[in-house]
């Protein structure tokens, strides 16, 4: 009996081919998402794990004005400290890109090769990865670089620039105007001497702690025992680090999405494996009581109504998990010339295999139990007597679609959210720059060049999300033209850029609570005022109450702003850029959030279009008989269409509706974990005419899925229910 049971499994999953399909490609969807995403950040995680190995990546790194002295290194290492020098200058090319020149590293942050061999003569040298990718430079072939032509020996990348950034807190790189050049000691010495005040050599020290101590330790070791802190220029552990581990970074929250949105997939599976179930128990009432008074064990009776839906789940699972592997969304974690890292292999985790594969067959498993239990402990007469028919309540079929339109909007807005960001930093980025040049002084001037104007610039940090972020604090006198920020009578206090408030949750009356990342020491600042910078995280201050609060006196400039280039040397700059370098790296950045973007969209719309599908789809199934009468008495598919699925449309427009607007305000939440490692504000707003376009798309994907369902109501055999149901 068990085996002739289990033969009609077959003839089930034949005559309802079309539900079971689109049941399958609904879990595909779901655990594709899940597997995809997951994938991501599992595989730039363990990309970045065997990087770090590879390369010896450094614990931290500090900046001096002037290189230790032979005691402070010896010092440094006595005490378990391993000490490499990152010294490097940056030079102009004719091309106008700037290639940052560095000895090659012999022990922490080494250069991890794609192809090619270290430079071994002073006429070779290795090319960072993304700049030769931009500039169409491969091994082999020469580059000239401050009039040394040098054959390229190997391609490759170093760990600490990860993010080939120039400036350690810019929102994003910019390999097509700056890149990295690796060359023999003596040759760096050559360059260097040769360009004389053209260029100004940078003094980092990366370092690897001792074992058992901190980041704080160094720090002690190197303000408080050497007394080095006027020589300090900053102390960066790596965690700080914008250029470190940005990949991982930056591809993290597309699993913490992926695994949410599975979870909410696998509800709503489950809700729609429910329905399914239901719906069988309710047709098959009468045979399930014929077959217990014939004597069959129930446990024999199990398989035959569980095995269809489990094998569903099961295949469709798999399918999903099987496509994560073939399109496995590598363009949306960054292109080859974005991140400058050793090649990551799109791998994937046995759990995220397992998730996929088993736990929707399990949940639709368990759900059926549920279901069957209940109808199993009927006696058999109760079950004989049952109408072989369906019930018409819809409330399930409502549930479902109101869960399913909210997770493809939730997906939708994660995406559109993502893509705002850019395009908001991309439209009001050139207006709050409104200076042609800016200068980072190497010391303090009290006197500015005529038509500049001079302000006072010092970072402090704060905990953000997970990371140490620093804050540039500008002092500035009031009526300065490139700032529109109050600072008269602020006794104090500062102005924070709206960036700052809508980040952190600020506003007039509250307080900004940082530290200073050299001495460690806190502070408090009332905020007074608020000005109109969305992009930048900026505070301003009176440049006299910043000096004092720093323990200087007088009125001294650290940072020069101008319309006009000023002819400064090399040697009195710590940083020089403008506004085009400043604004160049979203260029870089649009494309890369633009390809996550359009993948949300298009994965949110397709999962919007199954679910519609599938649930307009079902009613009308579980309402065949009634449809088959109707018909019969002359109504027309577009009339049955209205009769039988009026209000599940109905639901579907108004959670539709309903949803958009709440997935936007989830978006406002994820936003600040989605860019958590970019140093902007969180620019993302909903108008109203925006909202009338997405809503007229989704009632567009409700209109095929009700012509669908006509068409679905024109193909019923009428006879043949008629006849059933006679």
């Amino acid at each position: 009996m068990w085996k002739l049971l289990i033969r009609s499994i077959p003839v089930n999953l034949k005559r309802n081919a079309g539900t079971y399909l689109l049941m399958g490609l609904l879990v595909a969807t779901g655990m594709y998402i899940a597997a995809a995403f997951s994938g991501i950040t599992y595989s730039y995680y363990q990309a970045g794990e065997e990087n770090r190995l590879v390369s010896n990546e450094e614990d931290g790194q500090f900046q001096v004005d002037k290189p230790l002295d032979t005691r402070a290194e010896e010092a440094i290492a006595q005490n378990g400290y391993e000490l490499e020098r990152a010294f490097y200058f940056d030079v102009d090319m004719e091309d106008g890109t700037v290639l940052r020149v560095m000895k090659t590293r012999q022990g922490i942050d080494k250069i991890v090769l794609d192809n090619g061999e270290l430079p071994k003569k002073d006429t070779e040298a290795v090319l960072e990865k993304c700049y030769a990718y931009f500039h169409g430079l491969h091994t082999s072939d020469s580059i000239s670089v401050a009039g040394v032509d040098f054959y390229l020996s190997g391609i490759g990348s170093v760990i600490d620039y990860e993010m080939p950034a120039a400036v350690m807190n810019d929102f994003s790189s910019d390999s097509d105007a700056f890149g990295l050049l690796f060359v023999t000691d003596e040759c760096y010495k050559n360059i260097l001497k040769s360009l004389v005040h053209d260029t100004r050599e940078v003094y980092v020290y990366a370092y690897r702690l001792a074992e058992g101590a901190s980041d704080e330790d160094i720090r002690q070791l190197l303000v408080d025992e050497l007394g080095l802190l006027p020589h300090l220029i900053d102390i960066i552990p790596k965690e700080n680090n914008n250029r470190m581990g940005s990949s991982r970074d930056d591809n993290a929250p597309y699993g913490v999405v992926g695994l949410l949105t599975g979870a909410g997939l696998l509800i709503l599976i489950s809700m729609v494996f429910f329905l399914r179930i239901q719906l069988s128990l309710e047709k098959q009432s009468s045979s399930i009581g014929a077959l217990l008074a014939m004597g069959v064990k129930k446990r024999d009776i199990y398989p035959m109504l569980l095995l269809p839906s489990a094998l569903v789940a099961f295949l469709g699972g798999f399918g999903g998990f099987l496509l994560s592997r073939i399109f496995t969304m590598a363009e949306v974690a960054g292109s080859e010339g974005f991140y400058s890292i050793p090649k990551v292999r799109m791998i994937s985790h046995p759990l995220i295999f397992l998730y996929c594969v088993l736990m929707p067959p399990i949940l639709c498993t368990v759900m059926n139990l549920i279901l069957m239990r209940k109808k199993m402990s009927q006696s058999e007469v109760s079950l004989l007597l049952a109408r072989n028919d369906e019930k018409s309540g819809n409330g399930g079929i409502f549930a479902a679609m109101v869960v399913g339109i909210l997770i493809a909007a939730i997906i939708f807005m994660a995406g559109r959210g993502v893509g705002q960001y850019c395009t908001t930093v991309k439209e009001r980025l050139p207006d709050e720059i409104r200076y042609e040049y800016v200068y980072e002084l190497s010391g303090e001037q009290t006197e500015v060049p005529r038509g500049s104007m001079g302000a006072f610039a010092h970072v402090f940090s704060l905990e953000d999300h997970g990371y140490i972020r620093d804050i540039q604090f500008v002092g500035i006198e009031n009526g300065d033209p490139y700032f529109d920020a109050n600072v008269e009578g602020l006794d104090g206090g500062i102005v924070i850029s709206t960036a700052v408030a809508s980040r952190y949750g600020l506003d007039i009356g509250d307080k900004l609570y940082v530290y200073d990342p050299l001495t460690r020491k806190p502070y408090g600042f009332d905020v007074r005022g608020m000005t109109d910078y969305s992009v930048m995280l900026t505070v301003f201050m009176n440049i006299g109450d910043l000096r004092t609060l720093l323990g200087l006196e007088g009125v001294a400039y650290n940072m020069v702003y101008s319309d006009s280039p000023l002819d400064y040397n090399m040697d009195q700059l710590l940083h020089c850029a403008a506004k085009k370098d400043l604004l160049s790296p979203i260029e870089q950045l649009e494309p890369e959030v633009n390809t996550s973007r359009d993948t949300f969209y298009i994965l949110a719309i397709l999962f919007y279009t199954v679910v519609m599908i599938y649930l307009i789809q079902f009613a009308i199934a579980r309402s065949r008989k009634d449809v088959a009468c109707l018909s019969a008495f002359g109504y027309g598919s577009s009339e049955l269409i209205q009769v039988f699925t009026s209000k599940l449309l109905a639901v579907a427009c108004v959670s539709t509706a309903i949803s958009l607007f709440v997935a936007y305000r989830i978006s406002e939440l994820m936003m600040p974990f989605l860019i958590a490692s970019t140093p902007i504000g969180i620019m993302i707003d909903y108008h109203l005419p925006e909202y009338l376009i997405h809503l007229t798309g989704a009632l567009a994907i409700i209109a095929l899925s009700a012509v669908l369902g006509a068409k679905r109501i024109e193909s019923t055999d009428c006879l043949y229910y008629l006849r059933s149901r006679e």
